[in-house]
């Protein structure tokens, strides 16, 4: 070991200052808590976290496309059969669509098995003229407006462990043992030849995914934000045979536009261990920080360790993007790139709902690939929050969803998803965008 991994340890980060964390009142209950989880069994083997990052390795030579999307924040009600069948059906079928129009392999990665945590611009929020703290995800508390249910509550780590772990059970053995029932397309037929679902049914029937994993690779790998340290510490294992540390709770990990705290604990963490990390970048970000963060994570600058996902919003990718290819390019740093269309396109209706305009999504995707194209660079994938359902969430697509339809079934627990057909109509544009020769907006 050099001088510079004996100075880290899964729990380093303690010297460090941290943002967004729970304040547990009962700090004994916690550490029993971490303690209890320190000895359960790792969810995921390093192997698997390997196949991913030279997935990342790939993307960036492009070689591969990445489909990141799931849950803004998963709830442990929703760890049912048809919930978890929806979400994987949902990015596979994306994945047919974006592999027929790029001809490349899409390596699928969920927000999935461990997204139960949500970083909040505020500590408290106002329901019916009272305070409460606010609702940081399945993993600290309960969404009801109770006083008692949103104090933080360390078992609930635990309780997430467990979620997450039959979580992951299950999308294996969907994905090995019943991968047809992930790829139901009949529900797609229009009665309209004409209609986009028409279409998008047409090229989903056309072939199936350019290429398959092999048997001792996962059809899906998982994803959340690392935002709880002391959670992430428990999941944190030294693997002797590759001399490194991984965390075995999930197969990439991202740190948040409010965590990237060069001197930060976040940082800190994420550095010593082996997974692929994601660097989230939003508007205002100094491209020489995020080159010294990327030095930091990356110090060999390993090919797929780590992913930049952009965040800009549609009107700030051309001003804000270029200038972290330049320096990104300058510093000649590895990166695999993801573009986050979602964050930065959330608005708020006059009624007090947060949503997105699905035009708004599209356009940063499609200046995103063009700034890419312009550096000689490329956009490497997609990350989304989006629905296997018919959530009522984002405004616009081919359904026309108006922002007077969106509480017909408006059911985040955060941030607006995008529904199951206006994540296919997505699929379908992307693809169209990916292909050379049809750069333009259809």
């Amino acid at each position: 070991m050099n001088q510079r991994e004996a100075s880290w340890s899964p729990h380093s980060w303690h010297d460090h200052p941290i943002v967004q964390q729970p304040d547990y009142s009962d700090k004994q209950r916690l550490q029993k808590t971490l303690s209890e989880l320190q000895k359960l069994p790792p969810l995921v083997g390093p192997d698997e976290v390997e196949h991913l990052k030279a997935h990342f390795a790939k993307a960036a030579r492009g070689e591969a496309f990445i489909l990141q999307g799931g849950d803004c924040g998963e709830r442990f009600a929703d760890c049912t059969r048809e919930m978890i069948a929806s979400k994987l059906r949902i990015l596979k079928q994306m994945a047919i669509i974006l592999c027929n129009r790029s001809h490349m392999p899409v390596v699928k990665v969920g927000r999935i098995a461990g997204q139960y945590a949500k970083p909040r611009s505020s500590p408290y929020e106002i329901i019916g003229g009272q305070s409460f703290a606010v609702y940081r995800g399945d993993f600290v508390n309960q969404e009801d407006a109770d006083h008692d249910k949103r104090r933080a509550d360390p078992e609930r780590l635990k309780l997430g462990y467990f979620h997450a772990a039959t979580t992951l059970n299950y999308m294996r053995w969907l994905a090995h043992c019943e991968p047809n029932s992930l790829q139901d397309h009949d529900r797609m037929l229009a009665d309209d030849p004409s209609s986009p679902l028409a279409e998008i049914a047409a090229e989903l029937s056309q072939s199936d995914e350019y290429e398959r994993p092999s048997g001792a690779e996962p059809d899906f790998f998982t994803s959340h934000e690392g935002l709880l340290l002391p959670y992430e510490a428990t999941q944190t294992r030294y693997v002797a045979g590759r001399n490194a540390w991984y965390n075995l709770g999930a197969h990439m990990l991202w740190i948040g536009d409010r965590t990237r705290d060069q001197g930060g604990a976040h940082i800190e963490y994420f550095r010593g261990i082996a997974n692929p990390v994601g660097i989230k970048v939003g508007p205002g970000a100094d491209p020489r920080d995020i080159c010294l963060i990327m030095q930091r994570l990356n110090p060999d600058n390993v090919p797929g360790k780590t992913a930049l996902i952009t965040r800009y919003g549609s009107r700030q990718v051309q001003s804000q993007l270029s200038a972290l290819l330049e320096a990104v390019q300058s510093a000649r740093l590895q990166t695999v790139w993801l573009c986050d269309p979602m964050h930065g396109n959330t608005i708020k209706t006059s009624t007090g709902l947060k949503t997105r305009i699905f035009d708004d999504i599209v356009n940063e995707i499609h200046e995103t690939i063009q700034v890419h194209r312009a550096a000689g660079s490329r956009m490497a994938g997609l990350h989304l929050e989006l629905s296997g359902e018919k959530v009522t969430e984002c405004v616009g697509g081919f359904t026309r969803l108006s922002a007077e339809q969106l509480a017909t079934n408006y059911k985040t627990c955060c941030d607006p998803r995008l529904n199951s057909d206006q994540g296919l109509e997505l699929a379908l544009r992307v693809g169209q965008m990916l292909q050379p020769a049809s750069m333009q907006l259809h």
